[in-house]
């Protein structure tokens, strides 16, 4: 604001209207001190904050003016614009009890905290429970911003006013370093404190000329005293109070990114203000709606909401603002996309107006900083009856939900072909039928609208699907994706693994796979899902079994190895017609493989190594030494000749390097031969070992 809290008027009427036939202002409530801000918890309460720390409610119905909050202590209220400014209440304030605020404290400083509600009284607040979620330096007493809301997408907007002075002497405004003049946007749906939403237009702005700080969801404003959501549409509206010549309104519509500078010091509503260091025009949104200061217009704008109530037809879809100074009421509807209108609805006979307010129900309210509250209501006109949504076509089998805008003081009728519907008498109609389905709202003075007709169609029945995958069956080292087609074409594929149109296997283990198919008609009917099961197979398990680690490449023998499971090829060399012959392959080591290939083609191989000796020394010791039979399958009969000490050493050693049988003394001075028992070694080859006290003599043994 520009100063006009300290401001102050009393006028005592109960019932004003504007010179203008077409706005009432009603008093729904009085006795509150220097009002702020309005606000409601989605319940009949609408919340009024009193600059000095005090937040209170009424219900426009019933009346009443109930102590919610105090926190006069920590709000620091001095030099006019600041104190306890703004409140704002979650979607989940039912079930939490946590709403926000925001005030000036000590030294001046916006502070936005989180408190919650008595856990033994809902119309009181604990004033101990309040969490500092963001302080934010104010270097100047004036344009503090203030307000606060949740918007459509459930995050926290904050207004900040440029810091004050006049003329923002620091150009806070443009500065991307600091909050002051910018809209804000956080997330505080977590325990404490808050974060910053992922999709904020400046996160991860990482050009080091161009830093912005994190929080700001869009920059160049001078003090957006009070600012709204339509409830219906999602656009935001800005009222941005000017300097000394032109009050402002930006709108922002609902599906914008944010980021947009509405160009504050550069411009003052449309005119140059001071434009040093500003770059061309195109880079700055500009106001829908400008006033010039007058004693007619005024010196500084309030406000207000898109009206979505009921008994002020005539104003539904317009938006409402007005001036703190003069009193004016404007009102601007939204023609097209970039087409505004508007209608002066005249200078009422107050002023101080510093709050628009919004209840459960649409209904808007004008607070007057000297605690009067206005409902604002239309002349002679009847209610307003809008059927939303405003699509009319069902798809077949289900049902849609009409609905017209809601308020305890309002009874309905509903309507078919033009004939009244039996007992169809709340804000909501269930449609199952092809008809043309029409409202009647009626208020409690009789005064009635009936709705434009809603033509209701069945849709065409949607497609029957089909789909598959290129191959239904992977293995488990499959390394491609596998494309997938539907049909008809325009379809969604979802599951575990899909990708766009594919199934992409890579890092994913063994199993089941089940792929849908989902289609929406232009009517925007889904069709039955249709799902297929895409399977990766565990690779067969193989194993060589039956061969040795090491063969003398002198014996002629063929071994006939386990191969697990059978049915695969075994390779190597030595191997031929599947048995393994040590005189055949090299002599050192061989590497055999053994590969499987299942019935769905996951095939899986395993190797081993087989060393090939030549076992030299066994042809100079066979005319000496001899051994029977060999190969064998139990004892082992071993000749030698005498030596000179008749005294004998010999062990068995596998083909492992191992001992099996421990070293044997043998006296051969009364025997040229000995037996050894090798019924307890299992099959492969071994090495016999003998010394004579001068030679050591090895030959190679296999048992069966």
């Amino acid at each position: 604001m520009k100063n006009i809290l300290s401001i102050f008027f009393v006028f005592g009427a109960l019932f004003l209207k504007a010179q203008s036939p077409n706005i009432e202002l009603t008093q729904v409530s009085s006795g509150f001190n220097t009002i702020t801000c309005l606000a409601h918890c989605n319940d009949n309460r609408v919340f009024v904050l009193e600059q000095a720390g005090k937040i209170k409610f009424f219900d426009p119905y019933l009346g009443g003016n109930i102590e919610f909050l105090d926190i006069q202590a920590r709000v620091n209220d001095s030099g006019n614009e600041r104190g306890l400014l703004g409140l704002a209440f979650p979607t989940d304030y039912k079930q939490t009890g946590k709403f926000y605020v925001n005030y000036t404290a000590s030294g001046g400083t916006t502070r936005i905290s989180r408190f919650s509600v008595s856990a033994s009284d809902s119309n009181a607040a604990d004033p101990n429970s309040e969490e500092i979620l963001l302080a934010i330096t104010q270097p100047f007493s004036n344009h503090n911003g203030g307000n606060i809301l949740f918007g459509p997408d459930g995050y926290l907007y904050i207004g900040m006013g440029d810091g004050g002075s006049g003329g923002d002497p620091n150009n806070y405004s443009q500065n991307r370093q600091s909050l002051l003049g910018k809209m804000l946007r956080i997330d505080v749906s977590g325990e404490s404190g808050y974060t910053i939403p992922a999709d904020n237009p400046f996160v991860g702005t990482n050009d080091p000329n161009n830093l912005v700080l994190d929080e700001i969801w869009s920059i160049g404003v001078r003090n957006p005293w009070k600012y709204s959501f339509d409830r219906l549409s999602g656009d935001l509206w800005i009222a941005d109070v000017g300097q000394d010549a032109q009050e402002e309104v930006n709108f922002q519509a609902a599906a914008s990114l944010g980021g947009e500078n509405y160009g504050w010091r550069c411009y003052e509503g449309t005119a140059n203000f001071n434009t040093s260091g500003c770059t061309g025009s195109s880079n700055y949104e500009f106001p829908i709606f400008t006033f010039n200061h007058s004693a007619s217009n005024g010196c500084s704008i309030t406000g207000g909401f898109v009206y979505r109530g009921v008994f002020a037809g005539e104003l539904y879809g317009r938006y409402l603002v007005t001036d703190y100074c003069s009193g004016r009421i404007w009102s601007i509807l939204q023609e097209d996309e970039t087409t505004f209108s508007n209608i002066d609805h005249g200078q009422f006979n107050t002023f101080t107006y510093t709050a628009f307010g919004e209840d459960k129900y649409g209904e808007l309210y004008l607070a007057r900083q000297n605690g009067i509250i206005y409902r604002i209501g239309a002349i002679n006109s009847d209610p307003s009856a809008i059927i939303n949504p405003s699509f009319t076509s069902l798809c077949p089998g289900e049902t849609l939900t009409l609905e017209t805008q809601f308020n305890p003081l309002l009874s309905y009728n509903w309507f078919k072909d033009g004939n009244l519907i039996l007992g169809a008498n709340s804000s909501t109609f269930e449609v199952s039928e092809v008809g043309s389905y029409s409202v009647q709202v009626i208020v409690e003075n009789d005064a009635s609208s009936i709705s434009e007709e809603r033509v209701i169609t069945i849709a065409p029945e949607p497609p029957v699907l089909t789909a598959s995958a290129e191959l239904e069956v992977l293995c488990d080292d499959a390394a491609f994706p596998v494309s997938l087609t539907g049909a008809p074409i325009g379809g969604t594929f979802s599951g575990v693994g899909v990708v766009n149109a594919s199934f992409d296997p890579f890092d994913l283990p063994p199993g089941d796979y089940d792929i849908s198919y989902n289609y929406t008609s232009a009517e925007g009917c889904n069709s039955e899902p249709v799902e297929f099961t895409i399977i990766i197979r565990e690779l067969p398990e193989v194993s060589i079994e039956g061969i040795d680690e090491i063969y003398c490449a002198n014996i002629d023998i063929a071994v006939m190895p386990t191969l697990i499971p059978e049915g695969g090829l075994f390779s190597g060399p030595g191997v031929s017609n599947g048995l393994f012959s040590p005189s055949s392959a090299d002599i050192g080591e061989n590497e055999l493989s053994y590969t499987y290939s299942d019935a769905f083609g996951c095939a899986n191989t395993t190797s081993i190594t087989v060393t090939v000796d030549e076992c030299l020394g066994l042809s100079s010791f066979e005319n000496s030494i001899q051994v029977q039979p060999n190969p064998t399958s139990g004892s082992l009969l071993v000749k030698v000749p005498k030596t000179e000490s008749n005294l004998l050493i010999y062990k068995m050693i596998n083909s492992l390097g191992q001992i099996v049988i421990t070293p044997t003394r043998i006296n051969n001075s009364t025997s040229e031969s000995f037996t050894i028992d090798l019924y307890d070694l299992s099959s492969g080859i071994y090495f016999l070992e003998i010394e004579d006290g001068v030679k050591t003599y090895r030959t190679a043994i296999i048992k069966q």
